[in-house]
């Protein structure tokens, strides 16, 4: 589908990114309209892709499918998705913002370098719940992100995983320097702790989605219920090498 747009609407060619997405970059503005269509036949968009809003969520290729996964972390990324999408508080931002999910260990999203990443953990009754960090970024001025909340369970949390730190995007409207308008310098100049009492004091349950919290996650996960793969043997990584 991807090759298919690519010859019909623009110049036979896309440029993949660093984030797991393709650009066109040549398509008639009149033909647009025509083509979106045929991306939500395949349940992709190109919705809020561009400008200072939040353009996207990230999630690691393995998603779903790991084996190391304690969730599966798209439902999470759908609600977040639906949340974000058209959200008239994140229309015009000072700069785009991005937000990262990962339910492994290993973290293959790298939540760390995202304005705010999001990981799902266990927590001491084995419930499932979230860390939020915000902060991160890379660019020229690369910075880790802070740990914010420590477990926000998901089963009472009201809101949208890493809504509160996306909201202080707004807060950074005032920079009049472009690349300092960005949640790791407001990170950075505040410290974790003063962020940690503001979200504590302007935390709002308005993040929630309309329908509710626990039918979103209900919805979202019936959107990705777990495929028949086969089992396969776990091989050491020589043996394969020997073939």
């Amino acid at each position: 589908m991807l090759a298919h747009i690519a010859r019909t609407y623009d110049r036979s060619y896309g440029h993949f990114t660093t984030r797991q997405n393709i650009q066109y970059n040549w398509p008639a503005l009149e033909r647009v309209p025509i083509s979106s269509p045929i991306l939500a036949s395949v349940e992709m968009h190109a919705i809020q892709t561009s400008g200072k809003l939040h353009p996207q969520h990230h999630r690691h290729h393995l998603a779903g499918v790991a084996p190391d996964e304690i969730a599966d972390p798209r439902p999470y990324c759908e609600i977040i998705r639906q949340w974000a999408t058209l959200n008239p508080e994140f229309s015009y931002l000072p700069r785009k913002f991005k937000i990262a999910v990962t339910a492994s260990p290993a973290d293959r999203a790298a939540v760390e370098i995202h304005d705010v990443g999001v990981r799902i953990k266990h927590g001491r009754t084995a419930a499932i719940g979230f860390e939020i960090l915000a902060g991160g970024g890379l660019g020229r001025t690369p910075i880790l992100g802070k740990l914010i909340r420590s477990f926000p369970a998901a089963g009472r949390s009201a809101g949208v995983p890493g809504s509160d730190p996306a909201r202080l995007q707004t807060a950074t409207a005032g920079v009049t320097t472009f690349h300092k308008a960005r949640i790791k310098i407001l990170v950075r100049t505040l410290g974790a702790e003063e962020l940690r009492a503001r979200w504590s004091r302007n935390s709002r349950p308005a993040a929630n989605l309309r329908r509710g919290s626990k039918r979103a996650r209900w919805s979202a996960c019936a959107l990705f219920a777990p495929r028949p793969y086969q089992q396969l043997k776990r091989q050491h990584p020589r043996s394969r090498q020997r073939r």
